[in-house]
């Protein structure tokens, strides 16, 4: 029993240094761990993977000159990251828990650079992605967020940039304020979103429930997210500040008068469903009217007016 017990102990010893070290980036040592195991074990398969794991990264060392800035440097190891996500996808290793493990461990010290230097106001890399990606990546949320703020300053229709910012807030536990950047980030333009990195499981479940059905665009999602309140009212506080969407209303009613697609008229109906929420400001607007607005909606899509109204009237009867 003694020597049974000493074996087993010695078996998971030895994956265990293996993870270890490929956790810590010695890539190298990590692969002589895993083939230790497999010259002693070698009926067994369950190292395979994460030898695999260790060569992508030998073979392919990430390529840093001294000359380089610092967001020539986030754009070379996030290319590698990418290629990497890419290559497990294609081999099938499906251990979520350790790949996250390592991701962090992987964006760690340049997430640390990020954070103590100035990146000389570049925000984005790599065809408009957020530098604060890298931070979110390395589980520094925190500045990943203050990045992406500052980032959504500069260019505040930036889908993307709010995806990962619902993303940064979601893994801080703060799922209102992460559910307000998703809608935002759906209400701009849902492909760019970055629905692979995308935290919320709900909203998922969303697109896979209502979209597998009717085919439909996802654009459609912050209507039926405010409808099962998973998004909140975007509430406006004066005229001044309404006006964005009424002006993007009446661009998308030009649009679907015309004949647009269905995109189109699912952007219309959710900017429909913001005026008509804000009904108290809407009259102060000479340029249109609340009845026109729902019936419009009626006009778009007849059963998700349905819905929506009697939203409203269950609402009223409970005072909210």
């Amino acid at each position: 029993m003694t020597e049974q017990l000493s074996l087993f102990d010695d078996k998971v010893v030895i994956i265990n240094k293996g993870k270890d070290k490929l956790l810590k980036l010695n890539f190298k040592e990590a692969k002589e761990e895993f083939l230790r195991y497999r010259s002693i074990y070698p009926d067994s398969a369950s190292v395979n993977y994460e030898i695999k794991i260790a060569d992508f990264f030998i073979n392919k060392p990430v390529s840093i000159r001294e000359d380089m800035s610092l967001i020539q440097r986030v754009e070379v190891f996030y290319s590698l990251w990418e290629e990497f996500e890419t290559y497990i996808e294609e081999i099938g290793y499906n251990n979520k828990s350790l790949i996250e493990t390592l991701r962090k461990s992987y964006f760690k010290e340049l997430t640390e650079k990020i954070e103590k230097k100035d990146l000389d106001g570049s925000l984005f890399f790599k065809e408009g992605i957020p530098v604060g990606l890298v931070c979110l990546l390395g589980g520094d949320y925190t500045t990943a967020i203050k990045l992406l703020q500052e980032a959504l300053l500069k260019h505040p229709n930036n889908a993307r940039a709010y995806g990962y910012l619902g993303d940064s807030y979601f893994l801080l536990g703060d799922l209102d304020l992460a559910r307000i950047c998703y809608r935002e980030a759906f209400s701009i333009d849902p492909y760019e979103i970055d629905l692979k990195r995308l935290q919320d499981q709900e909203i998922h479940e969303l697109i896979e429930r209502v979209g597998e059905k009717n085919d439909f665009p996802l654009d459609w999602v912050p209507v039926y997210a405010c409808l099962e309140d998973m998004f909140s009212k975007k509430e406006f506080i004066s005229a001044d500040d309404i006006k964005v969407v009424l002006d993007e209303y009446e661009a998308l009613d030009r649009d679907y008068s015309k004949g647009a697609n269905e995109r189109v008229k699912a952007a219309l109906f959710y900017r429909a469903m913001v005026l008509s929420e804000n009904h108290r400001i809407l009259r102060f607007i000479k340029r249109i009217t609340i009845a026109g607005v729902r019936e419009k909606m009626k006009g778009l899509d007849s059963h998700l007016f349905e819905r929506y109204m009697a939203k409203k009237r269950d609402e009223n009867s409970n005072g909210l």
